[in-house]
């Protein structure tokens, strides 16, 4: 990929304006979808869903930590993305992540709006049998429930191996409900991450935190993430790069990979293509994307082929 030169007296204004923009969303998104356990597992990054869900460890994009905080040491731009399932399931994610010297902090916006089922069936086992995978997504709309979900995540290295560690408020609602319809709780993540050429490798400790009460307990999708990806490397006049991950929680177990092959005809302008395979318990799917770059904006889109449908996905991202 073509090399990107970092002026810091030039991307410090235009991070503050990333950052505005995040708040901005966040309070338009708050009036309209809020936020649940479905909002932290779904792919934080368009890239890495066309690539299995799986994010390109050596990459510095603003998303990085939503994977792996540790990766927030380097993550660098401002991304946003709207992707959309059957009606009326869809979520909106704002990032924007800074970085200097070794240490960096990234703050993000998660919301999805989703048809759910009656409240009577929304037990902690249910709910969270639900959450595992977004095939529920393509559902029949009857209720629908809303979420939200804040994060500000912090990144370095210590001893040769990078660290971090991310907080995140989460608030569901569920319009079925005729009391106590919204109920909130925080969770953490932590995480590691090391370089061994041409591979970097990282393991994630995800959404680790209290239960919460909505008439009834829904538990935390607490789950650990093992990821590696190669550096991008020259074949012939391409850039290529593999990713990969596995990701076990309480009676389960996903997976996911994929290949992305970029051409730069000329310095500044880049066309990339994507493709991965995902695993999940309802089976597996291709995942397929596309970016054109051109200077420091990226275009990109993804998509994810489930049984019930197709689930599509657009992001605009911008990296100093």
């Amino acid at each position: 990929m073509q090399g990107r030169q970092l002026v810091t007296t030039r991307r410090t204004p235009v991070l503050v304006l990333g950052l505005s923009a995040v708040l901005a969303w966040l309070a338009a998104a708050s009036a309209a979808a809020q936020a649940s356990t479905t909002a932290t597992l779904l792919p934080a990054g368009t890239r890495a869903l066309a690539l299995g869900n799986a994010f390109p460890m050596a990459d510095d994009g603003p998303e990085a930590a939503l994977y792996n905080p540790a990766l927030a040491d380097s993550a660098d731009g401002v991304a946003l993305a709207w992707q959309r399932w059957g009606e009326p399931a869809a979520a909106m994610n704002a990032i924007v992540a800074y970085s200097q010297s070794g240490i960096g902090v990234s703050v993000a916006v998660r919301t999805v709006h989703h048809g759910a089922a009656p409240a009577a069936q929304t037990g902690s086992r249910a709910f969270l049998a639900v959450a595992q995978d977004e095939a529920h997504l393509f559902g029949e709309p009857g209720r629908t429930a809303s979420e939200l979900a804040a994060t500000a995540a912090a990144g370095t290295e210590l001893w040769g191996v990078r660290v971090g560690l991310a907080a995140t408020l989460l608030e569901v609602r569920h319009e079925g409900l005729a009391a106590d319809a919204r109920a909130t709780t925080a969770s953490f993540d932590i995480g590691v991450a090391r370089s061994f050429r041409p591979f970097t490798v990282g393991l994630a400790l995800l959404s680790v935190g209290p239960d919460m009460t909505l008439q009834t307990e829904i538990g935390q999708p607490t789950r650990v993430s093992l990821s590696a990806a190669s550096r991008t490397a020259p074949v012939g006049p391409l850039d290529v790069t593999a990713t990969a991950r596995v990701t076990a929680w309480d009676g389960g177990v996903g997976a996911g990979g994929g290949i992305e092959v970029a051409y730069w005809p000329i310095v500044g302008r880049t066309f990339v293509a994507r493709g991965g395979i995902r695993y999940a318990e309802a089976g597996t799917r291709p995942t397929v994307g596309a970016a054109f770059i051109a200077d420091a904006l990226a275009l990109e889109y993804a998509a994810e082929l489930f049984h019930e449908g197709t689930t599509h996905r657009v992001g605009l991202v911008f990296r100093p």
